[in-house]
């Protein structure tokens, strides 16, 4: 498959990796801290989902450029989020997010951030970081 599409499970092969992995409206509440062994992961998209944190082993994934969460239940990012250094675009998009980490700032790659229909009520100084 050459695209993750809209399908309730899709992945991407390259080279005998799986760079591209898909999971939508599955009912996930949770992540395995397995998914960072995926370290080749360039796109997860994990749409419509119940997710309500990410594991910490999602700071392994240095290739990721693209990461889609909307319509989860995220409360919180972790800080190791900033491990993500090729992350280009992060959509946070329906979630419960209340705050987001300082750490964000060093996403200096990322071109899109969406955050719409969260419980944001301010946002880090480091931010300012994010220049793309």
């Amino acid at each position: 498959m050459d695209e993750i599409g809209d399908l309730a499970f899709g992945f991407k092969p390259e080279n005998e990796h799986v760079v591209g992995l898909g999971l939508y409206k599955k009912g996930l509440t949770a992540l395995p801290e397995s998914l960072g062994s995926l370290t080749k992961l360039k796109e997860l998209k994990m749409w419509d989902n119940q997710l309500t944190k990410l594991p910490e082993s999602i700071a392994n994934l240095t290739n990721l450029e693209e990461l889609s969460l909307s319509g989860n239940k995220l409360t919180e990012l972790p800080e190791s989020i900033a491990n993500l250094k090729n992350l280009q675009m992060l959509d946070l998009n329906d979630n419960k997010l209340t705050m987001l980490p300082e750490s964000i700032g060093k996403l200096t790659d990322l071109k899109y951030l969406y955050l719409n229909d969260n419980n944001l009520t301010k946002l880090p100084e480091s931010l300012g970081n994010l220049t793309q």
